[in-house]
């Protein structure tokens, strides 16, 4: 016996390689690592940011609730393929390999019948029934099937599905279309009842029951039922609603009114319609079609749909606002309804209706879900819903100067996004930022790191170094506890050598580590995506924003790219100070700072070449002075002072 998965049944696919997608407009790539878009904040505000574009199978699985306790698809349902070979003993025996989808093992069900490799009645009565099957022999494969059903439950623990399955395609093919149905319904009860189901077949037989309802013109039936198995197997329910619908195409027009009259057929055709799709290997309509599709759905009855929120975004996405408007009336109370209600009142510029209006998107829109609609290498135009209205929300919170308040729904599902980076860094003081970070995080909190982290190493820039410590992310509080300690050491030390020494520590400690402990997040040193990135903020649009200074009003200046670099340096000039002049600790102090600009900032790095030329001395390796250093030998100018 073979059983053989398609959710529609075996057909030939053309192949069209074509893909209709509307692209969004590319990012800025930075010119290292990857794309690292830049904060919507700059221009704020603006009538609209994105609009929202839904998935496909995200609005198909609105049609129809999941199945309690049939699971989801994994390999085995995508990839597994049961030949009968003639061989169900030594398969059977390899099939211990189930047991982690058993409740027990097969030897503690069978005992030591099983062990000492007896077949047991179900999987003897099976393989005699998958032998008929296979020879096309319905009549005896059907009663070789109800056989093993026909035991007591206790008796048939690993082979139930698998009959009643398997029973329901025998029937199929003897075209005992009610009795396979029903069949394929049972396999789905003797799943959630927990008999073994490691192939999944209680999530194909939503396939199967589809397929003959489709076969027999049951449109609707079909639709909802491989609406319901999108649940529990995405990849194979998508590709069968795509064949349905390219075969929904190739209708005459007069049977296509007639089904868009089923409200079923009506999302289906709608969802494919406004989803961004995205490309696979399957027969994809043309847009041709869907537009004149398009049309038709749009100039149904209002008083006669079910889905108004789907045909209000279609409707958005053709131009037509005041036919939007009108689907939006009936909508309801659904995210999708609301975000475009948002988008409305954006366009005719009521501001305080758009706030309410993304306020209650965003309490419809589950957090989690996501609107992947295109493939990896097309850009998506939205990806999570739920944050995308957040944001939007916070977008004209900022323009009203509710810095925190904007930072709450920028913060969304990811604090390191680089609008909420650059609110904390750029637009809060400090101590607004240590509010904010006190209010909702915890340092037992694994996911609030990050937000914390930021934090963290402002307040190191700032010269807070002792309350830093608390908010530094884990992974790198080590370097900033010794960046701190030999700060201090230098504040405390009474010998000037000794106070070198420390500062030179903190230097070298800045210069290496400045990235983790005091870099920002955001722009210019990107330490959120590990340094890559070179893209500079746009300046606000002065048509926008009204005042520059009160949207960039935290304390620090316009940072640098590197700035701890420049920091290290710094702190070598100082330890320098300390160093008797004609020394080699001078000099290497002074050929460190120099080797730290010397390629990032060259005009900086040759005042420390001057001040050394000034008044240092000349070593062997000062013809490298710059690019070979030593270290500075503070202990050869203690042990100098201490025998003087």
């Amino acid at each position: 016996m073979s059983i053989r998965r398609s959710s529609m049944g075996a057909r030939s696919i053309a192949v069209l390689a074509c893909c209709v997608a509307l692209l969004a407009p590319q990012p800025r790539v930075s010119a290292c690592g990857g794309a690292f878009d830049w904060p919507a904040l700059n221009g704020y505000p603006q009538p609209k940011l994105a609009d929202p574009w839904p998935d496909f199978t995200v609005e198909v699985r609105r049609m129809r609730e999941p199945i309690a306790k049939l699971g989801e698809s994994t390999d085995a349902f995508t990839f597994y393929d049961l030949a009968y070979d003639g061989r169900e003993h030594e398969r059977v025996k390899r099939e211990q390999a189930e047991q982690e989808r058993q409740p027990e093992s097969l030897t503690r069900v069978y005992g030591r019948a099983f062990a000492e490799g007896e077949l047991p009645e179900e999987m003897s009565l099976y393989d005699a029934a998958a032998r008929a099957f296979a020879a096309f022999d319905d009549e005896q494969s059907t009663a070789g099937f109800r056989r093993v059903l026909a035991l007591p439950s206790e008796q048939r623990p690993l082979r139930s599905t698998w009959a009643t399955y398997s029973l329901g395609r025998a029937l199929a093919r003897s075209g005992k279309s009610e009795e396979a149905k029903r069949a394929f319904r049972e396999t789905r009860e003797l799943t959630r009842a927990g008999f073994s189901d490691p192939l999944e077949l209680g999530i194909a037989s939503l396939g199967e029951e589809a397929r003959l309802e489709y076969e027999e013109d049951h449109w609707a039936k079909a639709i909802e039922l491989y609406a319901q198995q999108i649940h529990h197997n995405p990849r194979g329910a998508r590709a069968s609603l795509r064949i349905l619908i390219s075969d929904f195409m190739k209708l005459d027009a007069t049977r296509q009114n007639e089904l868009l009259m089923q409200r079923p057929v009506q999302r289906l055709l709608t969802s494919r319609i406004i989803a961004r799709e995205e490309y696979e290997p399957l027969a994809i309509p043309s847009e041709g079609e869907l537009q004149r599709i398009a049309e038709r759905l749009l100039a149904l009855d209002v008083e006669r749909i079910e889905n108004a929120d789907q045909l209000a975004m279609l409707s958005y996405q053709a131009g037509r606002y005041t036919q939007t408007a009108r689907f939006l009336e009936k909508a309801g109370e659904t995210g999708l309804a609301w975000w475009l209600r948002a988008e409305l009142a954006l366009r005719e510029g009521s501001r305080s209706a758009a706030k309410v209006a993304l306020a209650r998107a965003a309490a419809l829109l589950p957090p989690g879900e996501s609107w992947n609609g295109q493939s990896y290498w097309i850009q998506r135009a939205v990806q999570w819903p739920h944050c995308d209205v957040e944001q939007k929300l916070a977008g004209l919170l900022v323009d009203e100067g509710r810095y925190v308040e904007a930072l709450e729904h920028r913060a969304c599902s990811d604090w390191l996004s680089p609008d909420a980076v650059f609110l904390a860094e750029r637009v809060l003081d400090a101590d607004e930022q240590r509010r904010f970070v006190d209010a909702h995080s915890t340092a037992s909190d694994e996911k609030s790191w990050d937000m914390r982290d930021v934090l963290g190493r402002r307040l190191m820039r700032e010269g807070k170094l002792a309350e830093a410590l608390e908010y530094i992310h884990p992974v790198n509080v080590e370097q900033a506890r010794r960046y701190v300690a030999a700060t201090q050491r230098a504040e405390r030390a009474q010998d000037p050598i000794e106070r070198a020494r420390a500062l030179f520590e903190t230097a070298r400690i800045a210069r290496f580590s400045g990235l983790e402990i005091m870099g920002y997040s955001g722009f210019p040193d990107f330490a959120a995506n590990g340094g890559n990135g070179f893209i500079e903020p746009d300046a606000p649009d002065p048509r926008s924003t009204r005042d520059l200074r009160r949207l960039l009003r935290a304390s620090e200046p316009p940072p640098k790219r590197f700035h701890y670099r420049h920091t290290a340096s710094r702190l070598a000039h100082r330890s320098a100070n300390l160093l008797p002049r004609r020394s080699q600790a001078f000099a290497a102090v002074l050929c460190h700072s120099t080797r730290w600009l010397i390629d990032l900032d060259p005009s900086e790095a040759h005042k420390s070449y001057r001040r050394y030329v000034k008044q240092g001395a000349v070593f062997d390796w000062t013809g490298r002075f710059g690019r070979a250093c030593p270290e500075p030998d503070f202990d050869g100018l203690a042990k100098a002072k201490s025998g003087d």
